[in-house]
């Protein structure tokens, strides 16, 4: 003990010596009974006195006061070895863990032998049957630090021990998921080739699952996790392409250019007049573009009207014809019921005349379920052959559509490379083949309305 004393001197002036006394010489002995509070209140009371100096962050400036084989010795002992010490002793080296960390690894982003080493003992732990829980946690924690911070490094290293370590790994992309929330606040994740990376890792990660065999440890849990990170990746990634609402800024944009034309028509009396009309004028569109809003005009209110005048007709048309209907299957099924349960209770009341009663009971029910059955077939047939003969309709206007669209199109490329035609009859071009566009919509709305009218009729 005195000789343990005296080299425990020099930790009072320079910090890296006593840390590295105490774990070359004091941490071995940290389980003999008699030594064990000698070498917790040492390490507690050196990291006590330099308390200043830690917390002032200089130490971070100049040579390294702990090194990562140090840390992983330290790491061993205060979460695995000292779970043979009291209680009282155990909780202070705990206590003592966080600003050891500090000192050797800070947040993970500096050593990229960390990850690795980390995973070994993660899947070295998991081969234990009863291993402490917070050991395990830590380890879990320093690996999402060394993948939220020391990204390239981090998928530098899983991608070639993802294989071998596949169990353990599952375990990680499971916390990783757990905590996603948290891990993407990190500045290294907030760079957009950063979270590129973790995207592409993740989606080699789901292909290799998918060609697993199921028996696999971990494998289900693995594919659950990967396949909700590449969700959750993904969305941040479209998150980071842009910041502005394109959608609602558009409309905002509609909104104000249909006030200004509305104010402007108001201003001149009328569209003719106003700016927007003599534009158009000026452009020979004036024309075309009335033509158009009387069309589109037109189609609104007689939708508007089909709507509002049309469809409660037809609803009411409906209700009346497929409520009795409906109504009459209900009755029938409730009846079969209602008969089904005196059948049981005249079978178990008279056992010894039972046969003819059933035959006649199942009989009957069988007939009443034939009747509602060729109804609902006759109906269900109905409203097929409308469906089809509409789909079939507009097939083939859709398809004389894309043929004339096609042709335009190849004649119109074909004369601007023969020099045939300038822009002017490309402009009417389009023109054409837009009223063509307007022609067969409303030719396909007239023909639905009508069929609908007739079928209701």
């Amino acid at each position: 003990m005195a000789l343990l004393w005296a080299l425990g001197q020099c930790g009072r002036k320079d910090l890296s010596s006593g840390l590295k006394i105490w774990s070359e010489y004091m941490r071995p002995l940290l389980r003999l009974r008699h030594y064990t509070r000698f070498v917790v209140t040492y390490l507690s009371g050196l990291l006590k006195i330099h308390a200043s100096i830690i917390n002032s962050g200089n130490l971070s400036k100049g040579p390294r006061v702990i090194y990562p084989s140090q840390y992983f010795l330290m790491f061993d002992t205060i979460f695995n070895e000292a779970t043979t010490i009291s209680k009282e002793s155990q909780k202070e080296l705990l206590e003592q863990y966080p600003t050891i960390k500090k000192l050797a690894i800070g947040d993970c982003s500096t050593d990229h032998e960390l990850f690795p080493e980390f995973l070994r003992r993660l899947d070295d732990f998991l081969q234990l049957p009863n291993g402490p829980t917070n050991y395990k946690s830590e380890i879990l924690a320093s690996l999402s630090q060394c993948v939220a911070n020391n990204p390239i490094a981090c998928v530098s290293h899983w991608q070639q021990m993802y294989r071998a370590n596949f169990y353990s790994s599952s375990m990680l992309l499971g916390y990783l998921d757990a905590n996603w929330s948290t891990i993407i606040k990190s500045g290294s994740l907030k760079e957009v080739s950063n979270l590129q990376i973790i995207f592409e890792l993740l989606s080699a990660f789901k292909e290799y699952n998918d060609s697993c065999n199921s028996q696999k440890d971990g494998l289900t849990e693995a594919s659950k996790s990967c396949k909700s990170l590449l969700k959750k990746v993904t969305k941040d990634l479209d998150g980071n392409k842009g910041w502005f609402p394109w959608k609602l800024g558009s409309i905002v944009l509609l909104a104000m250019i249909v006030a200004l034309v509305n104010k402007d028509v108001q201003r001149k009396g009328s569209f003719e007049k106003s700016s927007t009309g003599l534009f158009l004028q000026d452009i020979n569109a004036y024309d075309r573009a009335i033509e158009y809003y009387g069309l589109g005009s037109s189609l609104y209110l007689s939708g508007k009207e089909w709507t509002l005048v049309k469809l409660p007709i037809y609803y009411e048309v409906t209700k009346e014809n497929a409520g009795p209907f409906m109504n009459n299957v209900l009755r029938k099924i409730d009846s079969a019921w209602v008969e089904a349960g005196k059948t049981i209770v005249y079978y178990f009341g008279e056992e010894n005349e039972y046969l003819p009663e059933i035959k006649r009971k199942l009989t009957w029910i069988s007939n009443e379920a034939a009747i509602i059955g060729k109804n609902l077939y006759d109906g269900s047939c109905g409203v097929i052959d409308a469906i089809t003969a509409y789909t079939m309709h507009f097939s083939k206007i859709l398809l004389e559509f894309l043929k004339e669209t096609y042709e335009v199109i190849r004649i119109c490329i074909q004369d601007i490379i023969n020099g045939k035609i300038d822009l002017t009859d490309v402009y009417n071009g389009c023109q054409k083949l837009f009223q063509k566009a307007v022609f067969h919509s409303r030719e396909t709305y007239e023909y639905a309305k009508n069929y609908l009218t007739t079928q209701m009729k």
